[in-house]
């Protein structure tokens, strides 16, 4: 199988729902865009931006994406900019203009589709030329492209093929009877990135031709360095990853909290982060777990702690309407068929609300549950049901639960006056 297509199989996980491809027209973003499309099935949106350099050049660029994106019928949004002019209002140099305008697009283009994913073509290549850039300005240690990283609050880029090399994306679109694009601006050595591409990575290839796998490799290992060292990390982040990258990182996970990162726990961790279930357990020696919640990956004692551990974190104070409510207060937890309605959202059952709240399935019998003899009066810690919402003029009764020797008890309930009108 094709490394592109291995790479955007590995990552599909990560990529649900709509994403947002930048597309250029060139090699890279042809073939991320194909790919993408053409695994997911649709939910593609392109973006294409003309940065007012390359004059006639730029607008057949433009006409060649116009007509792909039709030929696919792929949404397309295009927006064209004057880097030269910001460059100078900036005063940066064209590059840097370019880089930055394009993100701004980015992010305008996603919050106005309201898509929370952008994607961009960045291969094994670009990661090499970066840190080969980066080495030379000075920075610390060899810093290379992240595989992800937010843009900006709730929008996240992401590059699918950054461990890709520019033969198999060249062998992909090949097999695929794809047509790009050549951005001739590439070859001009008056800048940086293509000085260091033409000229230094030629030189370093001589010496080792998979010099672009290994620095990608080493750029990986050393960005997770500091979150792998942490209790928990995200599914996401090992998904991002070949098998045998992803295998060093668990590898190494598992090493930092003392546990032997024998062969059978790595490809049992790797299974659980692969399989698309939000819950799983690897369970490991001196009373250890690895648990996975959703997307977060977690190292855990196995020895169970107290049960309201949960509980104590969320808030225990409910103000309700007290004229709503039947008969006496208690506190159960969840049942079979429960649903409760809060205002403006309708009616929900307690175990799709668990669902969305991202509330862990050994956590759920835990929550408390404030009832009257009318039914489910408020879930505490995520709200009280619409029939009991004080409302103006209501009297409003202050409830507080708490958690004694491991069971919930109402230790206070007090009338406050009623609510009025500011």
């Amino acid at each position: 199988m094709n490394a592109v297509i291995t790479a955007i199989r590995r990552q599909l996980p990560q990529l649900e729902g709509e994403v947002l491809v930048g597309f250029s027209g060139g090699a890279d973003s042809t073939a991320l865009l194909h790919s993408v499309f053409s695994q997911k099935k649709g939910q593609v949106t392109a973006v294409h931006i003309n940065h007012g350099l390359r004059g006639s050049d730029a607008e057949a660029d433009e006409a060649f994406v116009r007509r792909f994106c039709a030929e696919f019928e792929i949404p397309l949004e295009v927006a064209a900019v004057d880097v030269r002019a910001e460059a100078e209002k900036r005063g940066l140099s064209i590059e840097h203009a370019a880089r930055e305008l394009r993100y701004d697009i980015f992010v305008k283009t996603a919050m106005f589709l309201n898509i929370t994913k952008v994607l961009t073509a960045h291969n094994s290549g670009d990661n090499l030329e970066t840190m080969i850039y980066n080495l030379a300005r000075g920075s610390i240690g060899l810093v290379g492209i992240p595989l992800s990283r937010p843009l900006t609050e709730g929008i996240i880029v992401y590059r699918p093929l950054l461990g890709v090399s520019r033969a198999d994306i060249e062998k992909y679109l090949t097999e695929n009877g794809l047509s790009h694009v050549e951005d001739l601006s590439n070859q001009d050595t008056v800048y940086t990135r293509n000085l260091i591409r033409h000229q230094i990575v030629p030189l370093l290839e001589k010496i080792n031709p998979k010099v672009s796998e290994h620095a990608f490799r080493n750029a990986v290992i050393r960005e997770y360095d500091s979150e792998t060292l942490s209790n928990e990390l995200t599914v996401d982040a090992v998904n991002q990853l070949s098998q045998e990258l992803g295998a060093l990182y668990v590898k190494k996970l598992l090493k930092s909290h003392g546990i032997s990162p024998t062969y059978a726990y790595i490809t049992a961790v790797l299974n659980i982060c692969r399989n698309g279930s939000p819950h799983a357990v690897v369970n490991l020696p001196m009373g250890r777990s690895v648990k996975r919640v959703y997307n977060i990956l977690s190292i855990e004692n196995t020895i169970k702690t107290d049960n309201v551990s949960r509980f104590n974190s969320l808030f225990k104070i409910l103000q309700i309407n007290a004229d709503t409510i039947v008969g006496k207060l208690y506190i159960r937890k969840r049942q079979q068929g429960d649903s409760i309605t809060f205002p403006k959202m309708g009616t929900k059952s307690l175990k799709k609300l668990f669902i969305d709240k991202k509330i862990p399935m050994e956590e759920r019998d835990r929550i408390p549950i404030l009832c009257d003899e009318a039914g489910i009066v408020a879930i505490v810690g995520i709200g009280v049901t619409a029939r009991c919402v004080p409302c103006d003029g209501a009297k409003i009764l202050s409830i507080t639960v708490e958690a004694i020797d491991g069971e919930y008890i109402i230790t206070e309930a007090c009338g406050e006056g009623q609510m009025n009108e500011e």
